[in-house]
């Protein structure tokens, strides 16, 4: 119970710790309203919004990788196709999906 009224009451100490007495009456007399009809917007437009975000983002992070990026100058993804043998020996996994015999002490 103590722990919980601490977690609930912790943002009044702070604000009276650290605010002046001016931002206290500031405050107390701050008034929420909520948006006119007119201000609200339509959902849809959330979520077009959202969905450009989103877009551009991907934009972003796409022409980064394949124009911006200074760490491999005239990278072309070469690694790859240079490399597949090499990965193919490297990287496969020791035990494929319901085998049985991989394990050096057999089937536990």
């Amino acid at each position: 119970a103590l722990a919980l009224e601490f977690v609930v009451g912790v943002d009044e100490v702070l604000f009276n710790s650290f605010f002046p007495k001016a931002m206290h009456d500031s405050v107390a007399s701050l008034k929420i309203a909520p948006p006119t009809p007119e201000q609200q917007e339509s959902p849809m437009a959330g979520y077009a919004r959202s969905f450009l975000y989103l877009v551009v983002q991907l934009v972003i992070v796409w022409s980064y990788l394949n124009y911006l990026q200074p760490v491999l100058p005239g990278f072309h993804h070469d690694i790859g196709w240079n490399c597949k043998q090499y990965l193919a020996e490297t990287m496969a996994p020791y035990c494929t999906l319901g085998a049985t015999d991989c394990f050096p002490y057999g089937p536990e």
